[in-house]
């Protein structure tokens, strides 16, 4: 998957599906993830959280900032999370952004420290939207 295609689902995800139009930034990941074909634990965002950060979850691997942009400016899945808070990165892509929201940023000189503090990253390695 490219970032036009990435950034394409997580756009039709955010306009199309009741789950992904709620303040429940879990369930926008849910369901952005589950039209990729990636792979989310299950359980609430403490349990999501403590399965991901194992780094034994599926293709979830940890990560820097830097990187999981870098990722997903290459059309591979990738999130900031913490124990009560999940936000999946988008790509940089001037001609066709996505709207930033409380569960959906890209990563610039821009982003404010207080949305990215505490957040640890991560990239999915394999399937859905690997390379």
């Amino acid at each position: 998957m490219n970032k036009k295609q990435y950034n394409n689902v997580i756009d039709y995800t955010l306009m199309h599906e009741a789950s992904a139009q709620t303040d429940d930034s879990l369930a926008t990941a849910r369901a952005i993830f589950d039209n990729m074909g990636v792979a989310l634990p299950q359980g609430d965002m403490k349990t999501v959280y403590e399965t991901i950060k194992t780094g034994d979850y599926m293709g979830w691997r940890s990560c820097t900032m830097q990187e999981a942009q870098a990722a997903a400016d290459k059309g591979t899945a990738a999130i900031g999370i913490s124990e009560d808070k999940i936000v999946i990165l988008s790509a940089n892509d001037e001609e066709q952004p996505v709207a930033q929201t409380a569960s959906v940023m890209t990563l610039d000189e821009n982003t404010s420290a207080y949305v990215v503090a505490g957040l640890q990253y991560y990239s999915y390695s394999y399937g859905g939207t690997g390379q």
